[in-house]
């Protein structure tokens, strides 16, 4: 369950009906997932207020960053 104030990845994606690695992709702009479901997706999250929370990102990240590439 969120915190108060806060909607949570997860609210997004079942608002969506997609995964919460979906939402996570289409914030991000990445192109895993195609343009149209990246829109419709931010839009959403837009719509019921979801904000990212900026020491989570800066986090992932960094996470990202440093995390060894799992293909050979």
């Amino acid at each position: 369950m969120a915190r108060e104030g806060f909607i949570s990845l997860k609210e997004v994606a079942q608002e969506c009906g997609v995964s919460v690695s979906a939402v996570s992709l289409a914030l991000r702009n990445s192109p895993k997932i195609s343009a149209a479901q990246r829109r419709n997706i931010q839009r959403l999250a837009q719509r019921i207020g979801y904000r990212r929370d900026p020491r989570i990102s800066e986090l992932m990240v960094h996470l990202r960053k440093t995390r060894k590439s799992r293909s050979h």
